[in-house]
């Protein structure tokens, strides 16, 4: 999930044409919120259907399989939203091919490092703290980390976010 990057070079990818999206009757927080919403589209099924695997081999309890499921869901929603407020703050629209936005931007190799690093942090965490509580203690405190977090992200989209793609 770390490693899709759509959300980073979105921004940029509108280029020259940017002011063809803002001319549409749409604010834009729906703009973002459709690129954030095809990210989830594309990464979050396949990100899902890894993670039940995964807890079907190791054989879960169900509260640990919906526990790990809404922590995968979670992580997805916060490295969209991240890469996509990274694409809001640092767009290149001075580009000569689409590839270099996207393979060669340093932005999404920045998003990807970032959500190994959140994603690193929270094994870390969790396997750390794994022999002072019990293991659904521990994955509910991660989600409940990475619903905050979420939401952190999402509201600066929102607001200050949408101010700054709408002056880009």
């Amino acid at each position: 999930a770390g490693t899709n990057c759509l959300t980073v070079p979105s921004v940029s990818l509108e280029g020259e044409s940017l002011w063809r999206i803002r001319s549409l009757p749409v604010s834009p927080w729906q703009t973002l919120r459709a690129k954030l919403e095809l990210h989830l589209a594309v990464t979050l099924p396949p990100a899902l259907l890894c993670a039940g695997v995964l807890l079907a081999v190791v054989r879960a309890a169900l509260p640990m399989v919906l526990l790990g499921l809404l922590a995968v869901a979670l992580f997805v929603v916060l490295s969209a939203a991240v890469g996509l407020v990274l694409g809001v703050l640092m767009p290149s629209f001075h580009w000569t091919s689409e590839t270099a936005v996207i393979k060669q931007s340093p932005f999404c190799l920045l998003a990807m490092l970032l959500s190994w690093g959140a994603a690193l942090a929270l094994f870390a965490g969790t396997a750390a703290l794994s022999h002072r509580m019990p293991p659904a203690v521990g994955l509910s405190l991660v989600c409940l980390l990475l619903a905050g977090a979420d939401a952190l992200a999402l509201r600066w989209l929102k607001t200050k976010g949408a101010a700054r793609f709408e002056t880009t």
